[in-house]
């Protein structure tokens, strides 16, 4: 079943030509790094993140609405 309203932690970064994206759900211990060698790779983070988190007992569905 998954866990709805948990908290999940992230942090992003950038410089010019790349973008990085962290996420940690703390309480599964399920998380991701994203790391892009782009400006645009904000574009594509949302959607990994989503398909990182099916896999997982952490619903951030209210949160892939609009990434696929």
């Amino acid at each position: 079943m998954p866990l709805a309203n948990e908290t999940l932690l992230s942090h992003d970064g950038a410089n010019e030509g790349w973008r990085a994206l962290f996420l940690l759900h703390p309480h599964t211990g399920d998380g991701a790094t994203i790391l892009t060698n782009s400006d645009l790779g904000g574009k594509v983070m949302g959607q990994i993140a989503c398909i990182c988190f099916t896999r997982t007992k952490v619903n951030i569905a209210s949160l892939c609405a609009g990434a696929m």
